[in-house]
């Protein structure tokens, strides 16, 4: 995984109510190809006990300033 967190930030603040209902939130993980992707969305725990429904979408980083992107290359290189 390379970050998750809360997407509806107004239901998750301090003096919010407790969310009911649908809570959205981003998974973001590193996968080689999109059925790897799938795989790991559909094993998830949350997601086969019923409690999540876990859909997956494209998504590419483009930095620019070339030192970051170096920087989290590196980090995802040591990663993987």
């Amino acid at each position: 995984m390379i970050f998750a967190g809360p997407v509806d930030v107004e239901s998750t603040g301090p003096v919010a109510p407790t969310p009911v209902g649908r809570v959205t939130g981003l998974l973001v993980f590193r996968a080689a190809t999109r059925s790897d992707a799938e795989a790991i969305a559909h094993e998830d725990p949350f997601c086969v006990a019923g409690f999540r429904n876990n859909h997956v979408h494209a998504w590419s980083i483009r930095f620019v300033q070339p030192e970051l992107g170096a920087a989290v290359a590196a980090l995802l290189s040591r990663n993987s």
